[in-house]
């Protein structure tokens, strides 16, 4: 049975700009978001083991990723802005797994940390996380 796995090359991430979706220029790694949901101890004098039920409130976690830093690149001046400002930003992430459009992670978020680098003999990056502010919608790929 062969795999049915795609690389992750050509993956974006966008930040809305005045209702047009923008691609952060050079994107290298990108994580999340890690959603998770809780529980909730429900157990009793009565139990004869614990008990648990699901916690209906879950969370979107954060989606961080590293960036080479591209003087002048419209998304990742808008990072900044968005890290200034605390503004809520629509965001999606679109992978490169479809034959026609790729599955895409379309969620609300707020930029909350943005962290340039400058090491020795290697190119300017730059790390930044967005706190996911709700749970993600995700669109299969066609």
């Amino acid at each position: 049975m062969s795999t049915a796995a795609k690389a992750a090359v050509n993956t974006t991430l966008k930040v809305t700009i005045v209702a047009t979706p923008t691609v952060i220029a050079e994107v290298i790694n990108i994580t999340g978001p890690n959603m998770k949901a809780g529980t909730v101890d429900v157990t009793s004098q009565d139990s004869t083991d614990r008990e648990f039920i699901g916690d209906t409130l879950a969370d979107g976690g954060e989606v961080t990723f590293e960036v080479n830093y591209k003087s002048g690149d419209a998304g990742q001046k808008q990072m900044f802005t968005l890290l200034k400002s605390g503004a809520v930003a629509v965001f999606t992430l679109v992978f490169n797994d479809g034959a026609t459009t790729g599955t895409t992670i379309t969620f609300n978020g707020i930029v909350t940390g943005f962290s340039p680098s400058a090491q020795l003999g290697q190119a300017y990056k730059n790390s930044l996380t967005v706190k996911v502010a709700s749970i993600p919608t995700i669109a299969d790929a066609v």
